[in-house]
């Protein structure tokens, strides 16, 4: 974030001249830097910036130390352009939120206008998934549930609560597999190095997968995908693992009310209230749950209708009419 601006023009200017139509980019760019680096023909182009993530309220373990820098350039960037898009509405709330907060906290000359800005021009784009997540027939996993955590190894991700619940699961003598995959930062968070250790009679899978195909395969040998997250502006993993048949237990928060609204308002109560408690009882009760047929396919067959409308050949057409529409502002 901090010198993109300056190698994305010294690359611009090693390249021939081309007619570019738009400027698109994601919150990871300083725009407004770029822009003002940038030679005539590029800074009036129509510009789009992509927010998968911002820098006001991505998780910190130690906020006090959050260099706000970065914040301010995820505002003039989103100044900066003719549609800020979000990758969930979600996603877009939070942050607008988080700004009105921070700007405030500016001791004089508190741009408070520039949300409303903001907002007028934002849109909202989900990210998009794969289709060899729909391909494959799923695998029998067995007579015990099989339990999926597919996220990073961080702390935002809330581990503890996750390996808590399913350690009331083993108090309860639940028969339970586990598949736990994701990648990891240089410090892996204590709670895997002991959860490996903990759970080495239910664990059929863990660590990294090295390709996508073992990616898949482990989404499609599991009956459930659990996430315990703290932070999430979308959940693509949560969203493959569903197109592939994976039954989802949730927190309700951040953008799964969002996104997996069809599951919220039917029958199928998979949403849980943060708690490691309500997540064991959630986990219990599929235990049983899963073992009829008729609401095992129904529950599926309504994830697997949720997850299309996120199949990249649907986003990207809508992507597509939105950027044309771009290029027509005045």
């Amino acid at each position: 974030m901090s010198h993109a601006a300056i190698t994305f023009n010294q690359q611009l200017q090693e390249k021939k001249a081309a007619d570019w139509d738009i400027l698109f980019c994601t919150d990871m760019l300083n725009l407004a830097e770029f822009i003002g680096l940038a030679d005539k023909k590029i800074q009036s182009l129509p510009r789009v910036i992509y927010f998968h993530e911002n820098q006001l309220t991505y998780p910190s373990q130690n906020s006090d130390h959050r260099d706000l820098r970065y914040a301010y350039i995820n505002f003039t960037s989103a100044l900066a352009a003719d549609e800020v898009w979000f990758n969930s509405n979600w996603h877009k709330e939070d942050f607008l939120q988080a700004l009105e907060y921070w700007l405030m906290r500016m001791p004089d000359n508190r741009p408070r206008q520039a949300i409303n800005t903001i907002e007028k021009k934002s849109r909202i784009h989900h990210p998009g998934i794969d289709s060899d997540c729909f391909e494959s027939n799923r695998k029998k996993t067995g007579e015990c549930l099989t339990i999926l955590w597919a996220a990073r190894w961080e702390h935002d991700k809330n581990p503890e609560c996750f390996f808590n619940a399913l350690t009331r699961l083993k108090q309860n003598n639940i028969n339970f597999k586990l598949n736990v995959i994701g990648s990891t930062s240089k410090k892996i968070p204590d709670i895997f190095i002991t959860a490996e250790k903990d759970f080495i009679d239910q664990i059929n899978i863990w660590g990294y997968a090295d390709s996508r195909q073992d990616y898949i395969k482990a989404l499609q040998v599991s009956d459930v995908i659990v996430s315990t997250a703290n932070h999430e502006f979308f959940g693509i993993a949560v969203m493959e693992a569903v197109a592939t048949g994976c039954i989802p237990v949730l927190p309700d928060r951040l953008a799964y009310p969002e996104t997996m609204a069809d599951f919220k308002y039917s029958d199928f109560d998979f949403f849980y209230d943060g708690s490691e408690q309500q997540l064991a009882d959630r986990l219990i009760s599929l235990t049983e749950k899963i073992k009829h047929k008729n609401w095992l396919e129904a529950a599926q067959s309504t994830g697997r209708k949720i997850a299309e409308q996120y199949l990249w050949e649907r986003r990207s057409q809508q992507m597509d009419i939105d950027l044309e529409s771009v290029t027509r502002l005045p």
